[in-house]
């Protein structure tokens, strides 16, 4: 197990405590505010490169950035979009098996977020480090990035490499 093994982990636990902690509710809405908003920047990603094009030379850097920040808008707003809801039902203790059911679902959250990093770092030269090739738990959200590369129109997907 090296660095990267130790960071999925990380992020597995961190949102599992945070799924335990908010309960069932609150994740389903987080949830989905996370599968929207990686749609909104695989679907945008695109127009929003060619936008940046006159400003940032470097494909890769482009791409990195669009994604990033189509991805953070998207959260953001959705999340603002969340506490609104929340608070106009009203802010109520979640029960044990919700906070079990919000674990699981926080669960869901932390393969989002691993995967999303993954394909950031397709763009990068990190698939190529020894560390990365050496990963137990890299394998398995690398296969799924790259189901979701080849979703990507072939301009954009070319410019992620996994190895």
């Amino acid at each position: 197990m090296n660095w990267a093994d130790a960071t999925i982990l990380a992020v597995f636990s961190l949102s599992t405590i945070i799924g335990l902690l908010q309960g069932f509710i609150k994740e389903v809405l987080s949830l989905l505010a996370w599968l929207i908003a990686v749609s909104i920047a695989i679907s945008f990603l695109g127009i929003f490169s060619e936008i940046l094009y006159k400003s940032i030379s470097y494909s890769d850097l482009r791409l990195g950035i669009a994604f990033s920040g189509l991805l953070l808008m998207s959260l953001a707003l959705l999340h603002w979009i969340n506490d609104l809801i929340i608070q106009s039902v009203g802010d109520v203790l979640p029960t044990l098996f919700e906070r079990f059911l919000g674990g699981i679902l926080g669960l869901a959250r932390a393969n989002i977020i691993i995967l999303m990093l993954v394909l950031l770092a397709g763009l990068t030269q990190m698939p190529n480090w020894l560390s990365w090739k050496q990963s137990i738990l890299l394998p398995f959200f690398q296969t799924t990035a790259l189901i979701l590369r080849n979703q990507l129109p072939i301009a954009i997907a070319s410019q992620f490499s996994f190895g």
